[in-house]
């Protein structure tokens, strides 16, 4: 699609009008699949594994949006995306993988739903303060 953007390319506009429903189904699955995954952690290994991914994520994402906002030689819209991408959630696509590399999907689904709250907050709180 950025090839096509560069390009010049314009779509059709029944493409959207067509894939919409595939579009907003995307949240709802997504939702789903991080529900059916969330389980508190078992035991206390898992909670200090669990306490181990956000103690360096939380930090190590602000660290990366300050770079982001005061090294990055672009306006301040470019530098807040990217500074909002720094401090966004773990991706859904982080549970299916640990699953297979882990086999423990439910500690990923908690984890991603821990991060997603915690993530909420922070970019809230970094739009807030560079707003």
């Amino acid at each position: 699609m950025v090839a096509l953007l560069v390009a010049g390319v314009r779509m059709p506009s029944w493409i959207a009008v067509a894939s919409a429903p595939f579009s907003d189904a995307n949240a709802f699955c997504s939702m789903i699949m991080v529900g059916m995954l969330t389980e508190l952690p078992a035991s206390t290994r898992d909670s200090k594994a669990v306490a181990q991914v956000l103690a360096w994520r939380i930090p190590c994402g602000i660290l990366l949006a300050a770079a982001a906002w005061f090294l990055l030689p672009f306006d301040a819209v470019i530098r807040e995306a990217v500074a909002l991408c720094c401090l966004a959630p773990t991706a859904i696509f982080a549970t299916m993988f640990t699953d297979k590399v882990l086999r423990n999907a439910t500690l990923a689904g908690f984890t991603l739903s821990v991060t997603a709250v915690t993530s909420l907050v922070t970019m809230t709180g970094f739009h807030l303060l560079v707003s």
